[in-house]
């Protein structure tokens, strides 16, 4: 929903600009030729005006392919193809003000493979493209409305709008129940057990977006340091 609505402003800005510019170099000239050539056109100047209309418009589509390929790489993870933080965050404020003005509920996950080091090594797959093989079971498991972005090569982050953190807990599990269904479609005979973060605005302590973000950083920790609970629920921050 976010990235459409940015994406779609970026190409009717990105457009304008370009069909502008287009229309003003032989305008501008026709105008320079008249008032220094004393005509405004004439056959010795076609060729240079040809040429260097051609030259800017490759130019343009040039810049234009070099903005596309830029906005993938500021919005996108280039190696798992999903959201990466800077637009996880530009997506929690959104969000979070969102929620705040309408009341609505809103959670974030922050989640790890755990286990994915020791796997790698026995099936001899690089750990980064085992975690990449994952990311679509968790894309199946979650709705369109949902972010999933990553924060580093191990953690990941899920934008929840619409759920509390009742929701969020019964999201982690589906993703938990997907992942190891993948698992045994590749046939690594190995179970993965994610680490779980959450937090939302029904935590306490919640005045900012970075709340969030810190409270569900914090709950993941603490899930990783814990033996047996896998799944904590808002950290030291929140209250």
């Amino acid at each position: 929903m976010f990235r459409s609505r940015f994406a779609s402003r970026e190409k009717i800005l990105g457009s304008s600009l370009h069909l502008f510019m287009i229309a003003l170099y032989p305008l501008g000239w026709v105008l320079i030729t008249a008032i220094f050539g004393g005509r405004v056109m004439g056959m010795d100047t076609l060729a240079l005006l040809a040429y260097s209309s051609g030259y800017l418009a490759a130019a343009l589509v040039a810049l234009h392919m070099c903005r596309k390929e830029y906005e993938k790489v500021r919005l996108f993870d280039p190696n798992s193809k999903v959201f990466n933080e800077r637009f996880l965050l530009f997506s929690l404020r959104l969000e979070y003000n969102r929620s705040k003005r309408h009341s609505f509920p809103m959670a974030l996950v922050i989640f790890s493979f755990n286990g994915m080091t020791s796997v790698s090594q026995r099936v001899g797959i690089d750990p980064e493209d085992l975690n990449s093989k994952l990311v679509n079971p968790v894309l199946q498991s979650i709705r369109t409305s949902d972010i999933l972005s990553k924060l580093d090569n191990e953690r990941y982050a899920l934008l929840l709008p619409n759920s509390d953190i009742d929701g969020a807990q019964v999201v982690a599990n589906r993703i938990s129940a997907e992942l190891n269904r993948e698992l045994q479609k590749l046939r690594l005979g190995a179970r993965v057990d994610p680490v779980y973060g959450i937090c939302g605005l029904d935590c306490n302590g919640i005045k900012a977006p970075e709340d969030i973000m810190a409270g569900a950083v914090q709950a993941h920790l603490e899930a990783s340091d814990s033996v047996r609970n896998k799944v904590g629920i808002c950290g030291a921050h929140c209250n």
